[in-house]
């Protein structure tokens, strides 16, 4: 911390101290909750800051005190308005906020003293707790063995007890934001006006106040200072009485697990306490039954009236009378509508309900088999969720017609409002209401339901998390098999379970990777042991492969018992889709045959076209891959191929014959160049010497004498034939240099005749 703030904390509490009075008595957290044996969160708990904890508060009976000083002052100042007299020097204005500033810290004082009184009952209430925490204090009303029905109100306690834990944790932090804004802001503003002022205490505000403006306007910060305070202290104080309730809810909940510790280790569920439950269902649906047969009677009147106010809106004067009624009429059909349907549903939830109180009858007091309990899981999480969906459904509707409710008295209670109009938005907020009511019914029986399923669930649950290892390996084993054999589909009489489906998709996928395996062993084989060529062995190894696959898939159709005849009835189809859809790629795969078979290409061609020269790598079922000079991959359709002309350098062999063209000079001894040019191939090793090489004078070119060097050479790949080339002409450009031969470059000669003086003229146009 700061100097400057370390001063300023010792200003303020001066001031403070001036300002409260000397002789009270700070009350903190833990004066609030003495005795409670330390239960409660202290102040560091709070997670509030040393400079927040530390503002001062009044103690009750200072409180005291000055609400009677501020009241004695606020009765001085209304009697002296009353006569007419000012309280401040003819100000007026300021009077007035002087007085409602008193007032609200008034207010503000008495909620303090309301919430010191609640927090010393709460300590009270949290003593009494704590010293019943222990397990051999917990005395319950009902003495074993226990009913059902007391199993479930204990386990409604905790789940009520639970709800009010969240809601007090989630007022602790909008509380604990709440402080730690107005400590901050009181703080800052402090630390700016450099503390309290002197005008700011309490003997200084009022009908001691001087007459100058000045005077008046330090009262009045000071009122300001002293509400800041007294809010912050306030919202402290609410802050420490939300931990304690905080602190009383966890008790409570550890009292109640303690009571439903002891409530399951002997819990009855007799013949009779079912047939209780059940007549008590049956009781509550007879009654709905009736309520049912009532509105069914009621309802024919209610469309009859709505008809006849439709018939009469068209002949009436008062249109906005008949509007209304019509309006009314509506809202009882909806009404009727509403809650003959959540009557209905309200039955078949009794339905639902009375076979689940047998489920449990059956759960306690039974054996019921693992796969009898999966399936009773299943159907009460599955109606669970749909109960889940309804609820917030209806808890929705239920907050629309809440709105409108309210919109309706709104609108009733307008004086102007004309009197049938008046008598019928009554009607229609009435059959508003009861349907409001009806739904409130209807909302809880949905809870109740889910409350039901919950505690069913949750019996479930602790049966199959106490069954043996053996049982549930069983039941397992017993899930498995029966999946295992579950019929899927039945072709022509004949079943095919999930079994027969695995099998033939692990056949169709072992099957595949076999005879990838095996056709790649005979093509090892081929190649090393009986020298078959590269491109040979591919067409071979292509043509297995695919036989390899048809077989295959042929075996993992019988076996789900699927027939080729069942692929007739898709002939046309097929057809259209092939003289469509797929007639590139089946030109394509067609023309990859051809190529294997005729070869007109082959595995490390050196092949070239559209201009692309390259290196024949693979030869696929529809393209073929192909490895360019600059490592880059070409893949060109087959039937390309069969389309195009291809050039391709080594069908018959390696060798290709290549050209090196230059240039030079004229007036270079011709025969020397060729002897040059010949010898410039005698230091490359890869220069076949047979065909013999030679050097042909293609032309008297317009700069140069235009020489050819033309030779053979194994290319065995792309770049064979380049790397010669380059490596030609570096030798003759050497070879030259050393002769004295220049090697051309483009020219212009321009020739003047000077036969006679050139003639000169200046062009003065614009």
């Amino acid at each position: 911390m700061s100097v400057k703030r370390i001063v300023f904390f010792l200003i303020f509490l001066t001031a403070s101290s001036v300002f409260f009075g000397m002789g009270r008595t700070q009350f903190t957290l833990s004066d609030a909750t003495a005795g409670n044996n330390g239960n409660v969160p202290t102040d560091k708990e709070n997670l509030l800051p040393k400079d927040i904890q530390s503002i001062p508060c009044l103690s009750l009976d200072d409180l005291n005190a000055r609400i009677k000083e501020i009241q004695s002052r606020i009765s001085a100042q209304q009697g002296m308005d009353a006569s007419g007299i000012s309280i401040n020097g003819g100000n007026g204005r300021v009077g007035t906020s002087l007085l409602m500033k008193e007032q609200t810290l008034e207010g503000i004082y008495l909620n303090l003293i309301a919430a010191i009184n609640k927090n010393h009952a709460l300590g009270k209430d949290l003593d009494i707790l704590v010293q019943k925490s222990s397990e051999k204090d917990v005395k319950l009303s009902e003495q074993p063995p226990y009913s059902i029905l007391f199993y479930d109100r204990k386990k409604s306690e905790i789940s009520t007890s639970e709800q009010k834990l969240s809601d007090v944790l989630d007022e602790i932090e909008i509380k604990r934001r709440l402080v730690l804004e107005h400590g901050r802001n009181l703080l800052k503003k402090n630390e700016i006006t450099g503390g309290l002022s002197e005008n700011g205490k309490g003997e200084a505000v009022g009908s001691n106040a001087g007459a100058n403006g000045n005077s008046l306007e330090l009262t009045e910060g000071g009122l300001d200072q002293e509400i800041a305070i007294a809010q912050l202290c306030l919202d402290k104080k609410n802050l420490e009485n939300l931990f304690i309730q905080q602190r009383i809810e966890e008790l409570r909940q550890h009292r109640l697990s303690l009571e439903l510790s002891i409530i399951k280790e002997n819990i009855s569920f007799t013949h009779s306490d079912l047939q209780r439950i059940v007549s008590g269902i049956e009781a509550r649906r007879a009654d709905l039954n009736r309520q049912l047969a009532k509105i069914l009677s009621e309802q024919k009147g209610i469309e009859a009236a709505w008809q006849q106010a439709i018939s009469d809106r068209k002949y009436t004067q008062n249109q906005a009378a008949a509007d209304a009624f019509v309006r009314a009429r509506e809202a009882w059909r909806k009404t009727y509508q509403s809650v003959q349907e959540m009557i209905g549903d309200s039955l078949r939830i009794l339905d639902y309900n009375a076979q689940v109180w047998r489920n449990r009858f059956l759960l306690i007091n039974g054996k019921v088999s693992r796969k009898q309990l999966m399936e009773w899981k299943r159907k009460a999480e599955a109606h669970l969720a749909s109960l889940n969906r309804r609820i917030m459904l209806q808890q929705g509707m239920q907050n629309t017609l809440a709105q409108q409710i309210m919109e309706m008295d709104t609108r009733t209670g307008d004086p102007n409002l004309n009197p049938e109009v008046l008598q019928h938005l009554q009607t229609q907020g009435r059959a508003m209401n009861r349907l409001y009511q009806r739904r409130s019914q209807y909302i809880a029986a949905l809870l109740e339901s889910q409350q039901l399923d919950q505690r069913f669930m949750e019996g479930i649950d602790r049966l199959l998390s106490g069954q043996g290892i053996w049982e549930r390996i069983s039941y397992f084993w017993g899930r498995f098999t029966s999946l295992w054999s579950h019929v899927i589909w039945v072709v022509d009489g004949n079943a095919v379970t999930l079994k027969q489906l695995l099998f033939a998709l692990l056949s169709l996928v072992g099957g595949f990777i076999l005879s990838k395996i095996l056709v790649s062993a005979l093509a090892s084989r081929l190649v090393s042991r009986y020298h078959f060529q590269v491109t040979t062995v591919t067409t071979i190894k292509k043509v297995v492969l695919y036989f390899l696959y048809l077989l295959v898939v042929l075996f993992s159709l019988r076996i789900v018992n699927i027939p080729l005849a069942a692929f007739a009835f898709l002939g046309g189809a097929v057809a259209i889709g092939v003289g469509f859809g797929a007639q590139n790629l089946i030109n394509n795969f067609i023309s990859g045959f051809i190529l294997m078979a005729e070869r007109p290409i082959r595995i490390n061609d050196l092949i070239e076209i559209d201009g692309v020269l390259g290196r024949v790598e693979d030869i696929g079922g529809r393209c073929t891959r192909i490895r360019s000079a600059d490592n880059i991959h070409i893949l060109v359709p087959n039937s390309s191929f069969l389309e195009k002309n291809i050039t391709n350098w080594t069908l018959s062999d390696l060798m290709i014959r290549t050209r090196v063209r230059v240039g030079v000079a004229y007036g270079s001894p011709c025969r020397t160049v060729e002897q040059l040019l010949l010898q410039a191939l005698n230091k490359s090793k890869d220069v076949l010497k047979q065909p013999k090489p030679f050097v042909l004078f293609r032309d008297f070119g317009d700069n140069a004498l235009v020489f050819e060097l033309v030779f053979w050479l194994q290319a065995r790949t792309v770049i064979d034939r380049y790397r010669l080339e380059s490596d030609i002409r570096f030798e003759i450009d050497a070879l030259f240099k050393e002769a004295g031969i220049v090697i051309a470059f483009p020219q212009l000669d321009v020739h003047l005749d000077t036969a006679t003086p050139l003639q000169l003229e200046i062009d003065k146009s614009p």
